[in-house]
């Protein structure tokens, strides 16, 4: 029997708990996101690909895991074992060509959305609510590049074995089967390895056998503490793990404390509420820019407000509660990234986002729904809402089609290069005048990494670079 029959009487938990509704989520979340299928690869791809092409797969797994060799692969400054050795293996697979990595990308965004639900319902949301939470996960505009960009979806990668853990964690609170947490130990390994975001995640674990532990009218036993301390010694060797990294490694400098944490706080606070901008770090051309700055002031304003009313009026021991601190909790490391906040990093914390929000929003719309009784009233919700819905479908469009126009331009870059230059001998500079602005926007790395794909022993420097070359030099210029 469907759960939402218990709600007060509404249209909308009928319509929004018919498996038709979840249909719907599903099919808008791929259509978005089928956008970027044809895309390519662009900006940090060619880093991943390029060592990737480079070193033999079994010499590129034991790097991977080398602690001392953080930076000689494209994790950059962390310590993520599995994302690059996941990335290597689809390389085997899938070579150069783009789709198959957006497909993955896509299957695995839509299989944690399910999931999602899923622990939506084990949390004690109704069917309708969970199929929110679904939804505002699958459809959040702030980390659609997260699923589109190739590169970007180590997070998406990185969600289904921690919510699945989570799960598994749950499973074995109701039922004290032994295999089910030792899947939730590994899968949170699994989920810690692939990306640190997920390492906070273990702070979660006695939270959420707590919660559901209400309806029991029981706290924390030790047996439950016991089984937890797997995955609390597991946390704390891999922030050791990470610390060392940050104090040894030259590129750490990025990570750090400082007040910047707090307007890195303040910018995803607004991301999540009005995602109007992909980052901090400045979106849309003038005079859109700081209309879209002030649209995150605003949300981040919202969200604190939401967050006092949260506190003010839902038991400490409850869903909603519980869902925003482990929220606050997943942006922790990311908010240490000096540059800049991105939406893109809060993926991971899409989860307890989409929880917070169906156990907060839905009753409050429709509370207001049952007070509002002028027929014109619910007219203007009704609008509002579709407003609302279509502004965060236009959102998801708008950023996944910048991707995917980043990696259709590389395309014709490499045609017309390689049409151009179909070959050249080691040790030639190659300037390149026109390059596409995702291969150059912050130096030439990404550039040169494109260039190592398609030829050996080749420097690549944009003209804009070429101050300081050695010959002989090859100039190549490209325009559309």
């Amino acid at each position: 029997m469907a759960r939402y029959e218990r709600t007060p009487g509404s249209a909308f938990p009928r319509f929004a708990g018919s498996p038709w509704f979840l249909a719907a989520v599903c099919v808008f979340a791929v259509g978005v996101q089928a956008l970027a299928l044809n895309g390519w690869f662009a900006s940090d791809d060619w880093w991943f690909l390029a060592s990737a092409r480079d070193m033999g797969f079994w010499a590129y797994a034991r790097r991977a895991f080398d602690i001392r060799a953080i930076g000689s692969l494209p994790e950059l400054d962390r310590y993520r074992p599995l994302w690059p050795l996941w990335f290597r293996i689809q390389y085997e697979l899938f070579g150069l060509h783009g789709v198959p990595y957006h497909a993955v990308a896509i299957a695995l965004h839509l299989a944690t959305a399910l999931l999602v639900r899923r622990l939506g319902l084990r949390l004690g949301l109704l069917t309708w609510q969970a199929n929110v939470a679904a939804a505002i996960f699958a459809l959040h505009p702030a980390y659609a590049m997260a699923v589109a960009w190739v590169s970007g979806a180590n997070r998406v990668v990185a969600a289904l074995p921690a919510i699945g853990s989570l799960l598994c964690w749950l499973g074995w609170v109701q039922r004290r089967s032994k295999l089910e947490l030792g899947a939730a130990i590994g899968l949170f390994l699994v989920a810690s390895l692939l990306h640190p975001t997920a390492v906070p995640l273990a702070a979660v674990y006695p939270a959420l056998a707590w919660l559901r532990q209400r309806d029991n009218g029981r706290s924390l036993s030790r047996r439950e503490m016991a089984a937890w301390l797997p995955i609390g010694m597991l946390a704390m060797t891999l922030v050791g793990v990470h610390l060392w990294v940050r104090a040894h490694y030259e590129k750490a400098g990025a990570f750090t404390l400082g007040w910047h944490i707090w307007a890195n706080y303040g910018a995803m606070l607004g991301m999540a509420m009005a995602p109007a901008c992909e980052s901090s770090v400045g979106c849309y051309r003038p005079p859109f820019t700081g209309l879209a700055e002030l649209a995150l002031l605003i949300g981040s304003a919202l969200f604190v407000l939401a967050a006092v009313a949260t506190l003010r009026w839902c038991p400490i021991r409850s869903l909603p509660v519980v869902a925003l601190a482990w929220f606050i909790l997943t942006l922790a490391p990311d908010a240490t990234l000096v540059m800049g906040a991105f939406g893109r990093t809060m993926y991971l914390a899409g989860a307890p986002l989409a929880l917070w929000a169906a156990g907060v929003l839905p009753p409050a719309v429709h509370g207001l729904a049952a007070r509002v009784q002028p027929w014109w009233w619910r007219l203007g919700v009704g609008a509002i809402a579709a407003a609302v819905v279509t502004a965060v479908l236009l959102a998801n469009v708008h950023l996944v089609l910048g991707v995917h126009e980043a990696g259709r331009e590389n395309v014709l870059f490499v045609a017309a290069l390689r049409r151009a230059i179909p070959t050249l001998p080691a040790g030639t500079t190659l300037v390149i005048e026109g390059a596409p602005l995702n291969l150059t926007v912050f130096d030439d790395t990404r550039l040169q990494a494109l260039i190592d794909v398609y030829y050996d022993g080749v420097t690549a420097r944009s003209a804009s670079r070429a101050d300081d070359i050695s010959w002989p030099v090859v100039w190549f210029t490209y325009s559309r």
